[in-house]
């Protein structure tokens, strides 16, 4: 099967199952402590996900990492809405659920029937998924393509009277040749969005997150908008 990107969303199809990445549920909770009132994204990010899961009839669904947003702890808001968020999902399908940075204590919010896979990530058939804070499983990077989140990719575009605007992007390209890790992998790397629209990392002004971005080759990744334009390669917008 090939792994390929639902037009227009920031997630990926493998087969019937969808894969998202960073949902980051309760980040309004801190928000707010900053002094921005903002309304929760999680009811809007649902039926995102269940209009994708009807239109191509999805039978799993792989969340990789960060499902939570406040840490070391757990907010009330994320008490509030995570247990509830993942059991109209499983009305739908399978979940899967690969832990992040911002996911400790996500078990006990989590409805049973959630499969929690290990940090270092889990392989599906050709596919390994990890979330990116850690370093991933040697047999994951052994996968044709490896599937990342937590850099929460977007690119901005600046006019000359220095007017912002940011666009999620995704993502792709290899492993650097000189590597004391993962010796003999080379996945296709893909670096995915992230599905709550409050996260972004300029690609082309921030640094990567994360100790796997020291054995990717950074400035030949591709970038490629939700509605698959491709914009060229990191090294071309100026990072």
């Amino acid at each position: 099967m090939n792994i390929y990107p639902v037009h227009n969303e920031p997630a990926l199809m493998f087969g019937k199952t969808l894969i998202i990445a960073d949902l980051h549920i309760g980040i309004e909770h801190v928000l707010r402590n900053a002094g921005f009132n903002l309304p929760s994204q999680s009811k809007k990010m649902m039926e995102k996900i269940i209009t994708i899961c009807k239109k191509h009839k999805i039978s799993r669904a792989v969340i990789v990492g960060d499902v939570k947003h406040n840490i070391p702890n757990v907010s009330y808001q994320e008490f509030d809405e995570i247990p509830g968020f993942f059991e109209e999902l499983l009305k739908f399908c399978r979940v899967d659920v690969v832990p992040g940075n911002h996911d400790g204590g996500i078990k006990k919010l989590l409805p049973k029937d959630v499969e929690i896979h290990s940090p270092k990530g889990f392989i599906l058939e050709n596919v390994g998924f990890f979330h990116g804070h850690t370093h991933p499983d040697e047999s994951l990077m052994r996968c044709r393509y490896a599937v990342m989140g937590h850099n929460h990719p977007v690119i901005v575009f600046k006019d000359k009277l220095g007017y912002r605007i940011s666009k999620p992007c995704w993502l792709r390209g290899k492993m650097l040749k000189n590597r004391d890790r993962y010796k003999n992998a080379n996945p296709e790397i893909i670096i995915m969005p992230s599905f709550n629209k409050l996260c972004g990392n300029p690609v082309n002004e921030k640094k990567f997150l994360g100790p796997v971005a020291r054995l990717i080759d950074i400035k030949n990744l591709s970038i490629y908008l939700l509605n698959g334009a491709l914009l060229g390669k990191i090294k071309d917008v100026g990072l």
